[in-house]
């Protein structure tokens, strides 16, 4: 069963609103802080993280410009960068958390951020988890299809949003969309089975802005974390499927290698969606990280 939501609260940073959902906010402790994929939203931390890291203070975030968050009136594909989507995370912890140390905990587009805010930020860190994360966008698959059509001047861009509207119609045609992440197919669809509110969930990946989606399509499809990685120093967790037919297992193994007491972990025939192809193994490594690594 999915944890009671709590309200969200909406903060407002360079002219763009942010959404974060706050748990257990009474209790001492480090923060955690939850960053989602691309085109999900704050509401799928639940299905994600494990219960034991839900006992905790811990917060989900909204990735900037996906609902129920918002790019500024007037953004344009030319004003995304590194810098201006870590500003918007850092103005959101400032209100909810203040300048602490927290525990980051990104799956894929919110590994990227998360690890870019490390980089920004090394005090205000005090560990990293990057699940499925990249440090260079260039997807792989049918992602990377839709990469090169946001990119591809005004037709591109219409093609693209239409797409995108289409795919958010029904529920079921997203479901199937996601089936292309994965490896394990069957353990997927017994995911699926074992949380019917994951429907729920979708009809906020329907609210997506096809335009705000098009510009983060377009625009990490060049994003490069590469220069950035020497200037993390807190502890990180890599964890990746090692079959994940999205982004490039690769950059798991160089995000690894970068950072300071780190621990990786490979999990075999699995896809982009490990935390659902694979429950219990997710479940144990993470919470082996977080029990006895930190």
């Amino acid at each position: 069963m999915l944890q009671a939501a709590a309200t969200i609260r909406y903060i407002e940073a360079e002219g763009h609103q942010m959404a974060v959902r706050g748990f257990n906010e009474d209790l001492p402790g480090t923060p955690l802080i939850f960053l989602h994929g691309i085109t999900l939203t704050l509401d799928i931390a639940p299905l994600i993280l494990p219960h034991t890291l839900r006992e905790r203070r811990w917060y989900s975030v909204s990735l900037p410009g996906h609902f129920p968050a918002r790019f500024a009136p007037g953004t344009t594909l030319a004003d995304l960068s590194v810098p201006m989507l870590v500003r918007q995370l850092a103005a959101t912890l400032d209100e909810i958390t203040g300048t602490a140390p927290v525990d980051l905990f990104g799956y894929s587009t919110g590994a990227f951020l998360g690890t870019a805010f490390a980089a920004h930020y090394p005090a205000r860190v005090r560990s990293l988890t990057a699940a499925a994360g990249f440090i260079q966008g260039h997807w792989q698959g049918g992602m990377l299809l839709f990469q090169r059509l946001a990119r591809a001047g005004r037709l591109g861009a219409w093609l693209f949003e239409a797409a995108f509207r289409w795919l958010r119609k029904q529920n079921t045609r997203l479901i199937r969309s996601y089936y292309d992440a994965t490896v394990q197919r069957d353990a997927f669809r017994a995911f699926l089975a074992r949380h019917p509110e994951m429907n729920d969930l979708l009809d906020g990946v329907r609210q997506q802005s096809p335009q705000a989606m098009r510009y983060w399509f377009a625009w990490v499809l060049t994003a490069d974390l590469s220069p950035l990685l020497p200037r993390i120093t807190a502890p990180t967790f890599v964890i990746v499927g090692a079959e994940d037919p999205i982004v490039r297992v690769g950059d798991s193994v160089r995000l690894a290698e970068a950072t300071p007491n780190q621990a990786f972990i490979r999990l075999p025939n699995t896809g982009h969606l490990l935390f659902a192809e694979a429950p219990e193994a997710w479940q144990q490594h993470v919470e082996t990280w977080f029990t006895t690594e930190l």
